[in-house]
């Protein structure tokens, strides 16, 4: 017996989708502008979760590796 995939969540508009995602509407414009998966109709919850994450992450690794190449921190006063 196969096991089944389980659906996703599609929102039809921006608006269902940031309340979905808990954040304002121009904000998943902007997010939208910058990559994030979806079509006018198709907004898949699910993948913009994922790569809501995969952002982060990034923009974390970027941030200790500057930090570890200026000595990093706060500087002691």
């Amino acid at each position: 017996m196969a096991s089944r995939i389980p659906q996703k969540t599609r929102c039809e508009t921006r608006d269902q989708l940031a309340k979905a995602l808990g954040a304002h509407v121009r904000t998943i414009a902007h997010w939208l502008a910058a990559g994030m998966p979806g079509i006018p109709g198709h907004y898949y919850v699910e993948d913009c979760e994922n790569w809501l994450t995969s952002r982060a992450i990034e923009a974390r690794q970027k941030r200790q590796k500057r930090q570890r190449r200026s000595g990093g921190g706060l500087s002691p006063r």
